[in-house]
């Protein structure tokens, strides 16, 4: 059956681990806080070559966060964003040295901001969930 429902009702099943955590990305283990660098993905867990002792280990990708993701794969051009610190909306013109470009809607000055204040509005859902994606949702609305 084909049902309408709210984004954030929909939870993301299986997902490929490879896609999340490509062979060379740098990484670290949120228990430990050691750093290393991806290997590969196999049974849920995600390799890892750790920087302190070489040893490559598996471990839970729930346990893995990414390093130093690039801010252009976050904040393409054009896409619409909010500066959380200010309530103030804008569209990303590009990124640099750690900030994101947003030329401001009311005052069309060009700002750099920090990324961790900039919040993505409207993003395209397609891209999150694409047709033939397993999902189960959360809640029934009721």
């Amino acid at each position: 059956e084909v049902v309408g429902v709210v984004a954030v009702d929909v939870v993301v099943l299986n997902r490929p681990l490879a896609s999340e955590f490509p062979v060379g990305m740098r990484v670290e283990i949120a228990t430990t806080g050691e750093s290393g660098e991806v290997t590969g993905t196999s049974r849920g867990r995600v390799g890892v070559r750790m920087d302190a002792s070489g040893e490559v280990i598996g471990v839970v990708a729930a346990d893995v966060v990414v390093l130093n993701r690039p801010l252009a794969s976050e904040f393409p051009v054009g896409m619409r964003v909010e500066i959380a610190t200010t309530g103030e909306s804008g569209e990303v013109t590009g990124t640099s040295r750690g900030r994101v470009g947003v030329r401001m809607d009311a005052s069309g000055e060009v700002v750099g901001v920090v990324a961790a204040d900039v919040v993505v509005l409207n993003r395209p859902l397609a891209s999150e969930f694409p047709v033939g994606m397993r999902v189960e949702i959360a809640t029934t609305g009721e």
